[in-house]
């Protein structure tokens, strides 16, 4: 909130969602962004997006919270090292 400049151009489908990792070099060049959620965690949102009914938000967070209890930031680990390993590739 400290930087709406930098929220409004890295918006995420046209939310301020936060967290996201932005990386940079010295220089000042964006490396990669990652975030504001793992793929799977993204997938398990976006199919309750696509079909609302289908589950309650309740239902919704349950699954996704249990999700993340499950996983202990394994996912986020592996995705963040993957866009490290191309910086050096």
């Amino acid at each position: 909130d400290d930087n709406p400049a930098w929220m409004e151009r890295y918006h995420t489908n046209g939310a301020h969602s936060i967290p996201k990792l932005i990386a940079f070099n010295a220089q000042g060049d964006e490396l990669f962004t990652w975030g504001p959620r793992p793929e799977k965690a993204k997938e398990i949102y976006l199919n309750w997006k696509a079909n609302p009914e289908g589950k309650s938000k309740e239902e919704f967070e349950i699954e996704l919270h249990t999700w993340y209890a499950k996983d202990k930031t394994k996912t986020i680990q592996q995705e963040i090292t993957e866009k490290i390993a191309q910086l050096v590739e």
